[in-house]
């Protein structure tokens, strides 16, 4: 949609009251504009599956409830190597990508190459790697058997693994697991976990402070 666009209005597009002690008249509401508020709002709330109805004042707060609860899941319809992620039933995509935006989706394939790709809802094919320090992705990382979670940086034009069973916590589940990619502000997180075994490289972790912090937990839980 568009600013109110008639003559009525200020140049800069805005609303005035006039001025009836001159004969200035207010900006006129033409139908142009009103419709535009009324088919922003009306398709959005029909791109969560909602039928307007007529008395239920709500329905846009649940359709934009609807998009911060999942409007980043998408479903994969790619390759091996080459994702390709869709929208979710109705619901509409960004308009382009934008730094910080994530895509979470259940992979058709785990990735066999280093330089696996993605297209999110047709905005461009770009790179995946698990971390920016060595712009790679290590093979399997993008596991079909977990979700996985993606999130855009714009300074690196590509998106970086949130989360698999490789490198997070996501997809743990009580028991025996290995830790050895996680990071030490995820290990002090499962550490605190009971029932859990964790079986630890220590040579991962980036500094000797790390070890000893995640060694001494390990010792008070017992594991």
């Amino acid at each position: 949609m568009d600013r109110i666009n008639d003559a009525s209005a200020t140049l800069d597009q805005k609303f005035t009251d006039g001025d009836s002690g001159n004969g200035v008249l207010g900006t006129v509401v033409n139908a142009a504009f009103l419709n535009g508020l009324q088919e922003e709002a009306v398709s959005t709330i029909e791109s969560t599956g909602q039928t307007p109805v007529a008395g239920d004042w709500t329905q846009l707060s649940k359709a934009i409830s609807t998009y911060a609860a999942g409007g980043s899941y998408y479903t994969d319809s790619g390759s091996v190597n080459a994702m390709i992620l869709n929208t979710v039933g109705s619901k509409l995509a960004p308009a382009a990508y934008f730094d910080g935006m994530r895509a979470v989706f259940k992979p058709n394939l785990s990735n066999t190459s280093t330089t696996p790709t993605i297209n999110v809802a047709g905005l461009g094919v770009k790179t995946i790697v698990d971390n920016f320090g060595n712009a790679s992705c290590t093979i399997g990382l993008i596991d079909n058997d977990f979700i996985v979670e993606l999130i855009y940086v714009e300074s690196e034009n590509s998106f970086m693994v949130l989360n698999s069973d490789k490198n997070d916590a996501f997809n743990l589940k009580k028991g025996t697991v290995s830790v050895s990619r996680l990071p030490s502000s995820v290990l002090s997180d499962i550490l605190t976990l009971e029932s859990l075994t964790a079986s630890i490289d220590f040579s991962l972790l980036a500094a000797e402070d790390d070890i000893i912090s995640i060694k001494s937990r390990l010792d008070a839980l017992e594991v």
